[in-house]
């Protein structure tokens, strides 16, 4: 009965898990982030932290030293190309915010990658999982009125596209209005936004989308041995034909050949 009981409440935990709603939720404030979320477990997606690399391990001092002169002389190369870098990447950062260029382009890159995402994701998974926008409230802004009316147009583009993409989804929700704004702030030079999404589905979900995913796999590839098959057998039978027409015309021509020669 102990054995039941135990058997049966490891099933019913297995069961319950397969219904466990997992949330992927992709947020833009200031950068790009996005984070996955398993009842009270959330883990950060991006950006990831960087890995700090390991010395050296036990050896001599004299193969110590020399490693650590060979590391120290790529470490200050590295740093005077990182400070290259760097000075180039900060003179265009100003070049750009001088502009007001850069966020409306990070904003925009932004909206088309989860786009992007979403689009990948529907064709993994289908119509599964359940899409809630929680906040998207982007302001337009840049030092020329010309400009901000076309980074507008382009931004409300881009939203339509998201919109249309995440509306396939089985489950779609929009926030209320205080948290859903598209506007012009044609006072300001800078624009702003705040974007949150989450996409929630359950393992049972995914297991169903692989599962399906196999079985369309294995239909197409049977098809396409099927349409190898009847192409090479219709590829024969017509070789087939076109040697027999080949025999019988050179059959033909013997006969006519051998009535020639008799007649003369």
């Amino acid at each position: 009965m102990t054995a039941l009981i135990i058997i049966g409440s490891i099933l019913l935990f297995f069961a319950l898990l397969i219904f466990v709603p997992l949330t992927a939720t992709l947020v833009y404030d200031d950068e790009f982030k996005a984070f996955a979320r398993v009842l009270f477990v959330r883990i950060k997606l991006f950006p990831r932290k960087k890995k700090k690399k390991r010395g050296p391990h036990s050896m001599s001092r004299r193969k110590a030293a020399k490693i650590l002169a060979s590391l120290e002389k790529k470490k200050q190369k590295k740093k005077a190309k990182k400070l290259k870098k760097q000075a180039k990447k900060e003179e265009k950062k100003a070049q750009e915010e001088k502009e007001g260029k850069k966020s409306f382009s990070e904003i925009l890159d932004t909206v088309t990658s989860i786009t992007s995402l979403a689009t990948d994701a529907l064709s993994r998974f289908g119509k599964r999982f359940h899409v809630r926008i929680a906040v998207m409230r982007i302001t337009v802004a840049t030092p020329d009125a010309a400009q901000t009316a076309i980074a507008y147009g382009a931004i409300q583009a881009a939203l339509s596209q998201l919109y249309a993409t995440l509306g396939q989804t089985k489950n779609f929700k929009l926030p209320r209005e205080s948290k859903f704004r598209l506007d012009t702030d044609f006072s300001k030079t800078e624009p702003s936004a705040e974007i949150k999404i989450h996409f929630s589905f359950s393992i049972f979900a995914l297991l169903a989308a692989a599962i399906g995913a196999v079985l369309k796999m294995l239909i197409r590839k049977a098809k396409e041995k099927a349409y190898v098959k009847a192409r090479r057998a219709a590829l024969e039978k017509k070789m087939a034909q076109r040697k027999a027409r080949l025999q019988a015309q050179k059959a033909a021509q013997n006969t006519e050949d051998h009535d020639r020669s008799n007649q003369s």
